[in-house]
């Protein structure tokens, strides 16, 4: 599934429950990612993913200054957005 087709809607406190290495939501600009599977694979380590799992990364995302492979990645874990009205 592509980042603008069928997509999912959760709230804040849905996104929050998914901060475990078993499960491992991350949300950049809105846009929700089930990073799970990466952790392993990510190059500054899952610990960092773990650490931040259930919450907004996209200061994060920008300061570190993500490889445009970083960036082209994103869609490949996208399962949906943050409802705009939630709040945690």
């Amino acid at each position: 599934m592509g980042e603008n087709d069928g997509e999912k809607t959760y709230g804040w406190s849905e996104v929050a429950k998914h901060s475990s290495k078993d499960d491992l939501w991350v949300v950049i600009n809105g846009r929700i990612y089930d990073v799970t599977d990466w952790q392993h694979d990510h190059p500054g380590g899952g610990r960092v993913l773990l650490k931040n799992g259930g919450k907004d990364v996209s200061k994060l995302f920008r300061d570190v200054g993500h490889s445009p492979d970083a960036i082209d990645m994103r869609p490949t874990f996208f399962i949906g957005r943050v409802e705009k009205q939630s709040k945690l």
